[in-house]
């Protein structure tokens, strides 16, 4: 059952703004799946706002290719396409090779034990089937190796990737016989960044990533 939508509530953001960044969320995290219809005046009643400022988010999502809008039917959340999954999934693949070449010289013994620690706590997830918590680890397993990148530029154009990606992330973790190898490809990254070997840790990554999108792709012709 989901649960309630909270309208954003970040500030110097207009009505307008807040509700697109409700919305945009709301897809991005998977509160609304693929195929569901988004109707003006149910998601203004549920986030206590007029119609315009939802249609007009809606007009932006759009453009954003979240959404599309259907003569008569109003919006529709989009499917994940495939030509949009590898063109986000290259960029991840090179910001986040860049990353960890940069955090294996900067990473500090504290943030590595955060990471072991994130690691065992996805795993246990991951044995639990809980796809959303392990999505959750996941997110921030990778943020710490961005954090120790301490590069500000990588870490503004990796938010906005991660936030992209969500949607894919959560698709990857639905094929269960998948979490051995998520598991070991975390541990494969740590042992790269506690050896601080540049080489190893691009390569583990790039594992990781190309290993993600065949088993995304692998889900969405299932679909069909």
């Amino acid at each position: 059952m989901k649960g309630e939508l909270q309208l954003s509530t970040k500030q110097d953001l207009t009505l307008r703004s807040s509700v697109f960044e409700t919305l945009r969320s709301a897809i991005l995290r998977g509160y609304f799946e693929p195929g569901e219809h988004l109707t003006e005046i149910n998601l203004a009643e549920i986030l206590g706002v007029s119609r315009t400022p939802v249609r007009e988010a809606l007009q932006i999502l759009e453009r954003e290719k979240l959404v599309t809008i259907l003569p008569r039917r109003g919006a529709v959340v989009a499917d994940i396409s495939e030509e949009n999954l590898k063109d986000e999934m290259e960029i991840r693949a090179a910001l986040d090779t860049l990353a960890v070449c940069k955090a294996v010289s900067r990473i500090t013994p504290e943030q590595l034990e955060e990471m072991e620690r994130i690691a065992r706590s996805f795993a246990m997830h991951c044995r639990k089937g809980e796809t959303e918590r392990c999505a959750g680890e996941d997110e921030r397993f990778h943020q710490i190796i961005t954090d120790a990148a301490d590069n500000k530029r990588l870490s503004y154009l990796m938010e906005i990737v991660r936030e992209q990606l969500y949607r894919y992330r959560l698709e990857s973790l639905k094929e269960p016989a998948e979490y051995p190898n998520l598991v070991r490809e975390h541990e494969e990254i740590l042992q790269a960044l506690r050896e601080r070997d540049p080489e190893k840790g691009k390569e583990a990554v790039k594992r990781h990533i190309s290993r993600q999108c065949r088993v995304i792709l692998h889900n969405l012709k299932n679909k069909k």
